[in-house]
């Protein structure tokens, strides 16, 4: 994969299910980083998702502009993820264990057979790291 130019120059379409105005539909930005912060820390969740992002005549939706957002190259300070409200939280709060991933799920987010997904929880065991390092090598191999 190609250095992403998080210099050049960036315009985001939000959908219009979010904007509020005709005028908050278009933005342009100097540089992408100004963009992607702009998609992931202003707008909320649903309107990133549902926004696009155009570099250089390349376009990226919403799932792929949270993948540069979130990529080790990414030249800024991210802000940090809000804590789910009190309401959203597990019983016992910050001392409850980590969900583990489904099979199917798992599946599904790395593009995998379902039996491909058996076998990677199978070996990960209860370290949900290791599974998604596990299900990349799978997917990537």
């Amino acid at each position: 994969m190609e250095k992403f130019p998080y210099d050049a120059p960036a315009e985001v379409f939000v959908s219009r299910r979010f904007a509020k105005s005709t005028q908050s539909q278009y933005r342009r930005f100097v540089t992408a980083t100004e963009a992607l912060r702009f998609l992931f820390e202003v707008l909320p969740p649903a309107a990133a998702q549902a926004s696009m992002l155009e570099v250089n005549e390349g376009r990226y939706d919403g799932a792929a502009a949270l993948k540069l957002y979130l990529s080790a190259q990414y030249p800024l300070v991210r802000k940090l993820v809000e804590p789910l409200p009190a309401r959203q939280r597990p019983a016992g709060s910050d001392d409850a264990p980590k969900r583990q991933y489904g099979r199917l799920f798992l599946a599904k987010l790395f593009g995998l057979t379902p039996k491909q997904a058996s076998e990677i929880l199978e070996r990960a065991g209860d370290d949900r790291g290791k599974a998604e390092d596990l299900a990349r090598q799978v997917r990537f191999a």
